[in-house]
Parts: C-alpha cells; structure tokens; sequence
C-alpha cells in the first residue's frame, strides 16, 4: 500500500505495548463564531506535525448562513470517510494487500425536523460509505477490519458520553 508509513505504525505499536498509555491521545480543536458578516460564520486553526492549517466554516443559507464554505456537516462526512479510507489503506498495508487505487464516497441522509423543533424524528437516518478500490487480495478482510478498529465508525456506532460546559467570559 503506497503512502503509509508501516514501519512508523510498527514503531508505535511497539512502544504502544510497553507502554499502553502511549495509546491515549487528547484531539483537541477549537472553532471560533465570527461576528463579520462579510465572512464565514467560523474558523478554525488546526495543528498537526506539519503545521498549521486554517479552514474556514459556513452554514448552508437554509440553517442560517451563506454557503460561503464547507459546512459542519460536510467536515464531519470529510473526516468520517478520511478516517475509514486511512484505517482501511493501513489495514491493507498491515495485511500486505495491494491496492493501486482507493478512494470513497459519504452519503448522509438527514431529517431537519428535530433541528429546527418540528419533531424528534432522527436527524440522521442512513449514512452510506462507498469505496471504490482497485487491488489484489482480501479487500472484504480489510474491510471488515477497518470497520472494527477506524475511530470515526466506533464514535457513530457506539454511545459516547458527551460533557458540554458553559463558560461565561
């Protein structure tokens, strides 16, 4: 499998078994509201080992905004189905299976009655992957492996606690 670093995930790994505190990471990210109206309704700078990246986040005009960039929903299906396609690519790699081409589709169907407090009908009601791979070798195995081990799939199939606390600044 190209572009993944399996020695780098053999290297944790191990050290991960020494250690299992090393498997424990805090994600933190903040998201800002921003009042100009003139520009997306939010930012966010992310840090990761390469540097910093700014993505800007904007409503769709029917929950309040423009339209004038991605919406949360779509950074949530982005990184739902980057995590899948990552977990699935080191799966193969792990699993020696060869995979020339990979890449993913996210389908989220949605109910906005319960957002807007017309109901309490779901608002999510399906959310389909689609993965297009070309390659040679267990591909349903690496699947099924990457659906019981990729983060994002575990955070939507299982309850999670969730603690909001309200700061007054």
């Amino acid at each position: 499998m190209k572009n993944v670093n399996i020695e780098a995930i053999k290297t944790f790994v191990e050290s991960g078994r020494k250690d299992t505190n090393q498997f424990r990471k805090l994600m933190k990210v903040e998201v800002k509201w921003n009042a100009d109206e003139s520009k997306p309704q939010m930012s966010s700078v992310l840090e990761t080992p390469q540097g910093q990246f700014k993505i800007d986040i904007d409503s769709p005009p029917f929950m309040g905004g423009k339209g004038a960039s991605v919406s949360p929903v779509q950074l949530c299906l982005v990184g739902m189905l980057s995590c899948f396609i990552g977990t699935f690519a080191s799966i193969c790699a792990e699993e020696g299976i060869e995979v020339e081409e990979l890449s993913g589709i996210i389908e989220n169907n949605i109910n906005l009655e319960r957002t807007f407090g017309i109901s309490n009908a779901p608002i999510t009601e399906k959310i389909k992957i689609i993965l297009n791979v070309k390659g040679k070798g267990d591909i349903q195995k690496a699947k099924k492996l990457a659906m019981e081990r990729c983060p994002a799939i575990f955070c939507i199939t299982n309850p999670i606690p969730v603690d909001i606390e309200v700061r007054n600044s």
